[in-house]
């Protein structure tokens, strides 16, 4: 075989690999224990993934929740909430000009 990793993958997956680096089958019972391990190392990675998803804040629709958003970012992110205060607020009054006043 040659010694590249995907070679050497497969013939760790095939035969397993003794202590000192040689060659040894590797029997059913340590291949199932290793799939066991990888799957539940996934399973866990994906509840993780679903919890971070569920817990993600929705995105504001209105200019009413834009305002809100803006609000709960202040402390953080003053710029940003200026910003977004700003759009919400020309989205409400859509008659008044860049500058504030009526045209």
């Amino acid at each position: 075989m040659s010694a590249d990793e995907s070679s050497l993958l497969a013939q760790w997956w095939c035969h397993g690999v003794s202590a000192l680096g040689r060659v040894q089958p590797l029997t059913p019972q340590g291949r199932q224990a290793w799939l066991a391990a990888a799957l539940a190392r996934m399973l866990r990675w994906g509840q993780v993934r679903l919890r971070s998803l569920s817990r993600a804040e929705r995105e504001p629709q209105t200019a009413e929740e834009v305002l809100e958003y803006a609000f709960r970012i202040e402390g953080r992110m003053p710029g940003l909430a200026a910003d977004l205060r700003a759009a919400a607020l020309r989205h409400q009054a859509p008659g008044l000009s860049e500058t504030g006043t009526s045209p």
